[in-house]
């Protein structure tokens, strides 16, 4: 109960604990998720035609209304 309050939340955020990972990495972002470049490149090639339909269709709404 003693680290309660105003100068327990100081305590407690000043304090670092051990922790059982430290000294391990992360890996899963390393094994889980690989993403090559060609698959970046489709990615980018596909948001960007849908961003210019996107504004071509807004761009003949505009002049149709």
């Amino acid at each position: 109960m003693s680290n309660q309050g105003f100068y327990g939340a100081l305590e407690q955020y000043w304090t670092v604990n051990e922790a059982p990972r430290l000294d391990r990495r992360n890996t899963f972002f390393d094994d889980a998720l690989k993403l090559s470049n060609i698959d970046a490149l489709r990615f980018g090639v596909v948001v960007s035609i849908i961003v210019t339909a996107i504004i071509i269709f807004w761009s003949l709404l505009g002049v149709v209304l």
